[in-house]
């Protein structure tokens, strides 16, 4: 841990917000920054805190000196630079690890969330199974009919062993506001309970895991938090628009191998002796289902055709 991430661990240990947010910014821009800041400021909701975390960048100009002058006298905005490019997870892991409020929210830059947004979206939560929540992720403008397009509303596995954003580049008619249970939740806008992730975390701080650094540690995540006997859930009043750059396909598709490739071999084990559950993500009987009909405490994988 660096001396800044050390100093922010001891800045926000004692925050005791009922939200907490984390916009985590690499190489986005001005305009980007500024709009996503305003964006949330704007919210309906009072009680949270906004974070403003750089990831160190050499080929791209610092904006802490912007966000400071324009936003910090708010009192609800805080800015952070680290002195290394600890990627999207570690970057989140940090100030998972240092912040102490319950309700902990990842942003990222390229996304502007409605007034009503974090709302909705911490009103899912009172229900004390709910270990994340997603929101619904809607393209930029509108086509000629005046209809809007998704970006993703959860994420599904399939049967092919296929992760994808549920809807994604679907025109929105509503057909999922009444689906709310999903597999996972996506990192762009997601909101997490702080007690459910330090029951998953990996050794000490590690929330996300860093081995992915910069994609498929949300999926990851909400995985062993389901296997907790946590539910992740879709809230449709929650709207965010959201101009991805990266991670896109026709119908929302992620390169699901890549992640078996990768974690082939990390089992994760849950409870102590005889009790202890054993889980190896991509064990056959697993994917087909049969560990979770064998463990009924556990919720059901949210497969897809």
């Amino acid at each position: 841990m660096t001396e800044t991430s050390r100093r922010f661990h001891a800045s926000n240990a004692n925050s005791m917000k009922s939200l907490s947010i984390n916009l985590l910014r690499w190489n986005s821009g001005w305009d980007e920054i500024r709009a996503c800041i305003e964006a949330v400021l704007a919210s309906d909701l009072v009680d949270f805190e906004l974070t403003y975390m750089e990831n160190f960048n050499p080929d791209c100009p610092s904006l802490a000196s912007e966000v400071k002058e324009q936003f910090e006298a708010d009192g609800r905005v805080r800015v952070v630079v680290m002195e290394a490019n600890l990627g999207y997870a570690g970057g989140h892991n940090r100030f998972f690890d240092g912040t102490g409020s319950e309700l902990l929210m990842v942003l990222n830059p390229d996304a502007l969330i409605e007034p009503d947004f974090l709302k909705r979206i911490v009103a899912a939560f009172e229900d004390p199974h709910v270990g994340a929540a997603t929101g619904k992720m809607i393209k930029p403008g509108q086509n000629s009919s005046g209809e809007r397009t998704l970006d993703g509303t959860g994420i599904l596995v399939s049967r092919s062993r296929r992760g994808y954003e549920r809807g994604q580049l679907e025109i929105d008619r509503g057909q999922y506001d009444r689906e709310p249970q999903v597999f996972g939740v996506s990192g762009t806008a997601a909101v997490y309970r702080k007690s459910a992730l330090e029951a998953v975390k990996i050794g000490s701080s590690e929330y996300f895991d860093e081995d992915f650094f910069a994609y498929w540690e949300d999926l990851d995540l909400s995985w062993r938090l389901r296997l907790r006997g946590y539910s992740c859930v879709y809230v449709p009043g929650a709207i965010v628009e959201h101009q991805r750059a990266v991670g896109q396909s026709e119908g929302g598709v992620r390169n699901f191998f890549e992640y078996v490739r990768h974690h082939r071999a990390f089992p994760l084990t849950y409870g102590n002796g005889a009790g202890a559950i054993i889980f190896s993500p991509f064990s056959r009987t697993i994917m087909a289902g049969g560990f979770f009909a064998t463990c009924p405490s556990l919720p059901r994988v949210s497969w897809a055709c």
